[in-house]
């Protein structure tokens, strides 16, 4: 561990190599074992934790570690701290610094945090920037890939055989909505039961006196029988359709891989002045805004990985019994994926193709969870 630093906090240099976290805190070189004088100036210069695996309740007989203000071993956790007479102690992590030294322990806590959250995010920087090279090499793959070219003439062919199909599948997909169908048919059976009501309504018409019959149809009450057709409504329900991540162009994968390139080009531009003047909450967004966008190409690609569902036999029934209801285009499955009809009745065959997964999106995402681990 190293054990000088400037006042005015360590250089990113010098972070890079320094061990803040220490392990066997009693066993310092030049640790001072009497209580300090809590009038100095002090500096935090290094962290521990003890803590056994499971804590206090699995490990009741753990010994504690030492601390300066207590006098005794009373804690897991705490501080290395030097004051301004160069001497070193430790110091419980709890409300002991700042029992003992007042503010100024706060001061010295709150600058120390800085260095630590800097330290990490500088780590996450340096592991970044090793990683970017791979990177770039498998997007640029991906980018020029038969797979991801097959994606976008299937999508662009979807959409030229008829825009409004295409518009409604991709509705349906995004919202994960059932495919629905609203069906009616000629209802004979109400009709009939309409008519034999009327006969029987004329029958008790004609049981009255003329006299009668004339006063009823003088207001109104005389039986009329209704000709109009009755039709009998009900929904069917085809489920949702299977796969078809491929038709959606909004955010794709070829968008994500490229906000990949983007988020690299940020942090090459950074990278290429140094991160000594640059703040750590912007080094900590660059790197998040890279891991997320790696996150996304995995995630698009999961999606993928069941597009040929969307040519299975089922789903394009499903498809072709939905598109049904429709006057302005139709679906039929074929031999090599599905048929799109549109209003002219022309025929456009889109051909069926095996799910298009990247593999490269399992390593691109392995890399986002190692920065995700350093971030913790």
């Amino acid at each position: 561990m190293s054990t000088r630093t400037g006042r005015g906090g360590w250089q990113d240099d010098h972070l890079r190599v320094a061990s803040l976290r220490v392990s066997e805190p009693e066993s310092i070189a030049g640790l001072c074992r009497h209580r300090p004088d809590p009038e100095r100036q002090v500096e935090v210069i290094g962290y521990y934790d003890e803590t056994p695996p499971g804590g206090r309740k699995s490990n009741p007989y753990h010994p504690f570690v030492w601390c300066c203000h207590c006098g005794k071993p009373t804690h897991w956790k705490g501080y290395v701290i030097r004051d301004s007479e160069d001497d070193l102690f430790i110091i419980g992590a709890q409300n002991c610094g700042r029992d003992h030294y007042g503010v100024h322990f706060e001061e010295a806590e709150r600058a120390f945090n800085q260095q630590l959250r800097r330290q990490r995010a500088l780590q996450r920087w340096d592991y970044v920037q090793l990683q970017i090279p791979i990177v770039t090499s498998r997007i640029d793959l991906a980018l020029h890939s038969d797979e991801l070219r097959q994606i976008d003439e299937a999508r662009q062919a979807f959409k030229a055989a008829s825009s409004d199909c295409y518009r409604q599948i991709v509705r349906h997909i995004q919202g994960r909505i059932p495919l629905k169908r609203r069906l009616s048919e000629r209802d004979y059976d109400a009709e009939n039961k309409r008519r034999r009501q009327f006969e029987r309504s004329i029958v008790a018409f004609n049981a009255f006196s003329a006299d009668e019959r004339r006063a009823l149809r003088r207001d109104g009450l005389a039986p009329v029988e209704d000709h109009d057709p009755m039709f009998r409504e009900w929904t069917e329900d085809y489920g949702q359709i299977e796969g078809g991540e491929f038709l959606i162009e909004e955010d794709d994968l070829r968008s994500r891989l490229l906000k990949v390139k983007s988020a690299i080009s940020a942090i090459e531009a950074v990278a290429k002045l140094g991160t000594a003047n640059v703040q750590t909450t912007k080094l900590s967004r660059l790197v998040a805004d890279f891991r997320k966008a790696l996150e996304d190409v995995f995630s698009r690609n999961i999606g993928l990985g069941f597009d040929s569902f969307f040519f299975a036999t089922e789903n394009v029934a499903r498809l072709a019994k939905w598109a049904d209801g429709f006057d302005h285009f139709g679906i039929e499955a074929s031999d090599k994926g599905l048929v799109v009809i549109d209003r002219a009745r022309r025929r456009t065959n889109i051909p069926r193709f095996e799910a298009a997964a990247f593999p490269i999106a399992d390593e691109l995402n392995a890399i986002a969870r190692e920065i995700e681990l350093l971030a913790s």
